[in-house]
């Protein structure tokens, strides 16, 4: 396993940067299907969860420090491209070199459009990031590619439980700050959190 996951089923829908007219590739073939795209995206949204991609199951294994995390099937939309990953997604992390009191678990989802010959797919990651936000292990945090944070988990090495931030995001927003930029955790599409007000207790 890895804390890094590319799932091979997962299936990508028409974006604002795929929908040509012609399938030549001239100067006169760069003509897309950007405003009735458009119009969709700042209706729904984007970087947002549409279904699923909750955390099912945690576990932390006290011989090995190694955290398991699995990811549920789901949809999002994310820099203006609908994705969906049809099976579960079990990523781990080896947590140790990390400091439970210094940061926390996130599980995010990364993925920016490229228009290339090569295979462009999405990817899940496990990575601890330090309370202040400044720094996310193992790797790097990108901020035009690391757009959709799915939740956030607290681990104890002492313990050696960890443990998930339940919570009702059609009830309830929660934020994190990574590189001094505010994620939505579990960001709901325009729509519902236009009426998450009137769900909350």
């Amino acid at each position: 396993m890895s804390s890094q996951v590319i799932p091979a089923s997962q299936k990508q829908y028409l974006s604002v940067f795929n929908g040509r007219l012609f399938d030549f590739n001239t100067s006169d073939s760069r003509i897309y299907l950007a405003a009735s795209i458009n119009s969709l995206n700042r209706t729904v949204g984007t970087n947002c969860i549409l279904q699923g991609l909750d955390i099912t199951n945690t576990d932390y294994n006290p011989t090995t420090d190694i955290v398991t995390v699995t990811v549920s099937p789901g949809k999002c939309l994310i820099d203006n491209t609908l994705i969906e990953i049809p099976d579960p997604t079990v990523m781990e992390l080896d947590v140790t070199s990390f400091d439970s009191a210094a940061g926390k678990l996130v599980v995010s989802i990364g993925f920016a459009y490229v228009e290339t010959i090569y295979s462009n797919k999405a990817t899940l990651k496990l990575r601890f990031v330090t309370n202040d936000g400044q720094s996310a292990m193992p790797g790097f945090w990108f901020l035009n590619y690391d757009h959709i944070i799915i939740n956030v988990l607290d681990f104890d090495k002492i313990a050696k439980t960890v443990t998930l931030d339940n919570f009702d995001p059609m009830a309830e927003k929660r934020t994190i700050t990574i590189q001094d930029r505010e994620y939505e955790i579990a960001p709901l599409d325009s729509i519902s959190s236009r009426v998450r007000h009137l769900l909350a207790p």
